[in-house]
Order: structure tokens, then C-alpha cells, then sequence
């Protein structure tokens, strides 16, 4: 049986949202769960936190696309975090190579 959990944290700034957003993610994570975290903060706050580099954010992909969304595929913007199974790479020059997973 499956069961999903969806969450939503939003206030203002400075209340602690991208703090507890990762501690709640961890926490899941170290149960055997499976966690899709998205941050949308320009600044990348919680997913800076749990992946240890910047990711791009979907503005930046969509520019990086000239705006074409239809060309957006889930590995560009989907990354492995904390307790992740290494679906992302860091080379020595900081960029991202995304393996593509089959499942």
C-alpha cells in the first residue's frame, strides 16, 4: 500500500521554513522513506542544504531552454539529496552531470 504525505510550508521571511522543510525531509529520508523536496526560494535555501551545491532554479532552466518547457525533461531538474542514490554527479569544476535512471 502507498501512501503520499504532501506538505506546503510558506510565511514570511525569516520564520525558518527552509530549516524545517530540510529537517522534516531528513527525517523522513532516515525512515526508508521516499522524499521529493522542491524548493522554489531563488536563493536555494533547502535544497542547498541537503544536496551541499547550488541547483539551478526552474527559471534558470526554463531560460537555459529559451523558455520552451516541452524540452525540460525530469532529469534536469530533479536531484539527489541527502541519503540520495547518486543520481547526480559533481565533477572537480562544480557543473552537474545527470545520469539518466531506467526504471
Amino acid at each position: 500500500e502507498l501512501t503520499y504525505m504532501k506538505l506546503a510550508v510558506y510565511g514570511k521571511g525569516g520564520i525558518g521554513k527552509s530549516t524545517t522543510s530540510c529537517n522534516i525531509s531528513v527525517a523522513l529520508s532516515r525512515r526508508n522513506k521516499k522524499v521529493l523536496q522542491i524548493g522554489c526560494d531563488p536563493k536555494h535555501d533547502s535544497t542547498f542544504t541537503l544536496t551541499g551545491f547550488l541547483i539551478p532554479t526552474i527559471i534558470d532552466t526554463l531560460q537555459s531552454k529559451d523558455y520552451h518547457y516541452e524540452d525540460i525533461w525530469p532529469e534536469d531538474v530533479i536531484y539527489s539529496g541527502y541519503n540520495g542514490e547518486g543520481k547526480r554527479k559533481q565533477n572537480k569544476t562544480n557543473k552537474i552531470k545527470i545520469k539518466r535512471k531506467i526504471q
